[in-house]
């Protein structure tokens, strides 16, 4: 697996740092590309509104094993017309990832489809997504649709069942994994040991997630929509693997097509305290593509075309979201009449759930990093200065590693290196790499029209800096105190758009009623307990919980996949009374 990784980093390098490259280019080497196929497993396939759908995705090759190469995982959830109901960007940690989602009450009581996948598995003709069929109930609006077209009735498809017992059907191996609790009964707020036993060694080694959910009284008579195959609109080009983050793409299109669209700098901002700035030059046919590895928190970007002619140009940004082949055949799963005491009940119980409930514990992460040229640069605090109504007087007064200067007509800004302060030599006619709030300046005036007053700090290096594609004589990086400084959007050169973070990373948070403060708040959970990512490489393993004040029968399920790639599910119930 690491030459084949080396091969495909090197395979990059040669198609120019390419993030696609046609299907002609790559069948001479296709069986090269190790397939990934994504898995999704969920805390259950059945809820209410209110409550909160868990899932965890396993990217896998065809050896079995989680996947080294992509670093970014998609997960959507969709109704039966494609609509989306939510897109999460998930980082991918040794080829795991997981989320949450609570739903809401806005949504129609249906079939939903929980969709993931990677960039690189999109290429796959064979299982190129992972799904997952949701079930959701909105107790809140009467259902509609308990008859067909032709006024015939549905049968119906959800029903009440107090059937649960003690008795578990396996539907999947469990590889000789054993759950065991240290009661078959629990009173009400007790601790629960579980213990995982493998006595099978290293063949039950793997990656598995861990739910604890009481079983609900509802029965299924009819898997809708578990039976329609689900098709996506197959992409032109071969996609290569997200290897150190998200790869953003686009193309640059001369105006009127006239003029070369090739080696045209491309700059990219994510603008703020702690901004991400990038930089790509197009390939022959205009094209670029950006890797952001960095963490941030907004969703606000901006692009720009980096050229003295820019004006002559259009900048366009791919949009890579998943389309479907939409079959609108499944509508409402039609409900029966006896669940209604049932339904009525459990809602009760999630909204004094969700009165009470403690948030998750988002992880401390690697936390933001320092400005691309690190600390190479000298930084004027404003505010340790005497303060001057205006940036030409900062610059004469303050500022001494930079200047402000005529040429051409026009203000520009210049560093002044003290250990060279002549500037000769072959970068000497260079401008300076201009950042406000991290958005790149390429006209001196949109800086000095602005008050030295709203700036809190100037960032200075004053030697050449080679940042991507293009050297600078210089680096003079602002910030202002509001971190809001908005460009001028006039040109098809410069666009504005969205991108959305991927999700932090949060531990799941369950009351520890052994702390006697949760003894005067109540507690409705059904969910007992989530582990999205438990990595099995013992004999045995031990787990602690808490009951609620739901009584009932709840199942342990231990699901996932074994280093060889074997889909594992182990179950065991106990009763809560």
């Amino acid at each position: 697996m690491y030459k084949i990784i080396v091969f495909i980093v090197l395979l990059i390098s040669g198609f120019l740092g390419q993030a696609q490259i046609s299907h002609d280019q790559i069948l001479k080497v296709k069986n090269v590309f190790p397939k990934e196929i994504p898995q999704l497993v969920t805390n259950t396939d059945l809820l209410i509104c209110g409550e909160r759908l868990h899932y965890e995705l396993i990217n896998l090759t065809e050896s079995g094993r989680t996947s080294p190469l992509s670093k970014i995982s998609y997960v959507s959830l969709r109704n039966v017309k494609d609509s989306v109901i939510f897109n999460h960007k998930l980082k991918l940690e040794n080829g795991l990832s997981h989320g949450t989602f609570f739903i809401p009450a806005t949504l129609k009581t249906g079939v939903y489809r929980l969709l993931g996948y990677t960039n690189f598995s999109l290429n796959n003709l064979d299982n190129p997504i992972a799904e997952r069929i949701i079930y959701i109930i909105n107790a809140y609006v009467k259902s509609t649709t308990n008859y067909n077209k032709d006024n015939t009735k549905l049968n119906n498809v959800l029903s009440y069942s107090s059937d649960a017992d003690l008795h578990v059907t396996q539907k999947s191996p469990s590889y000789g994994l054993l759950l065991k609790t240290d009661k078959p009964t629990y009173r009400k707020r007790s601790q629960i040991s579980l213990s995982i036993e493998n006595p099978n060694g290293k063949f039950g080694y793997g990656n598995y997630v861990l739910s604890v959910r009481r079983i609900d009284p509802v029965k299924i008579s009819k898997r809708i929509g578990a039976d329609e195959s689900i098709e996506i609109e197959k992409r032109k080009d071969f996609y290569m693997p997200e290897l150190h983050g998200e790869i953003l793409s686009g193309r640059v299109v001369a105006s009127e097509n006239k003029g070369d669209v090739a080696n045209k700098i491309v700059a990219f901002s994510i603008p703020g305290r702690n901004y991400v700035f990038k930089t790509a030059k197009t390939d022959n046919t205009g094209h670029f593509y950006i890797s952001i590895d960095e963490p941030y928190n907004t969703r606000n970007c901006l692009i720009q075309i980096d050229e003295p002619n820019r004006e002559q140009y259009e900048i366009i940004i791919d949009n890579n979201d998943l389309k479907l082949k939409t079959k609108d055949s499944s509508q409402e799963p039609p409900l029966d009449p006896s669940l209604k005491d049932w339904l009525q009940e459990r809602s009760i119980q999630i909204q004094i759930e969700n009165a009470y409930f403690t948030l998750d514990k988002e992880l401390a992460g690697s936390g933001f990093a320092s400005p691309f040229y690190g600390g190479l640069a000298t930084e004027f605090m404003l505010d340790e200065y005497t303060r001057f109504s205006s940036l030409e007087e900062t610059f004469v007064e303050v500022i001494t590693l930079a200047r402000i200067r005529n040429k051409a007509g026009k203000k520009v800004f210049q560093v002044f290196d003290p250990y060279s302060p002549i500037n000769s030599g072959p970068f000497s006619s260079l401008d300076p790499l201009l950042l406000l709030d991290g958005i790149l300046v390429q006209d001196a005036n949109d800086i000095l029209t602005h008050s030295a007053n709203e700036f809190s700090s100037i960032r200075v290096f004053p030697q050449t800096y080679r940042y991507g594609p293009k050297i600078y004589l210089g680096i003079i990086d602002f910030s202002t105190k509001e971190e809001n400084f908005a460009p001028s959007l006039e040109g098809t050169y410069i666009q504005e758009f969205e991108l959305i973070s991927p999700l932090a990373d949060k531990k799941n948070a369950f009351p520890d009623h052994s702390d006697q403060s949760y003894d005067r708040l109540p507690d409705y959970r059904t969910q007992l307990y989530w582990e999205p990512q438990i990595e099995l490489f013992s004999n045995e393993m031990a787990h602690i919980f808490y009951a609620s004040d739901v009584a009932g029968v709840y199942q342990i399920t231990l699901e996932g996949f074994t280093l060889n790639g074997q889909h594992v599910a182990a179950h065991k119930r106990f009763i809560v009374e």
